[in-house]
């Protein structure tokens, strides 16, 4: 599933981020809670780094690296994400 840039609603978003997580920390999705810490949740710097590309290939987006550690839940990254404008002819 792919969303375009004007379907970034949370509620399409904070799913998908929350799959990704879980894939990432090896946990079944609906034990992640999306206002823990991504760190506390397992997700190192590494799958950091990873989820940012995933985040950028999915949403056709340019992401500074640390996007992750500066919106450290999956709800703050969430917010952050649906709040990017969305630039002409995407």
């Amino acid at each position: 599933m792919t969303f375009s840039p004007n379907q970034r609603a949370a509620g399409q978003l904070r799913p998908w981020l929350q799959d990704r997580v879980a894939d990432f920390t090896d946990r079944d999705p609906a034990t992640i809670d999306t206002a823990a810490p991504l760190a506390d949740l397992g997700l190192d710097s590494v799958y950091a780094l990873a989820l940012c590309g995933e985040i950028e290939d999915h949403l056709g987006v340019s992401l500074e690296p640390t996007i992750v550690w500066d919106h450290p839940t999956i709800d703050a990254l969430t917010e952050y994400l649906c709040g990017l404008p969305v630039e002409a002819g995407t």
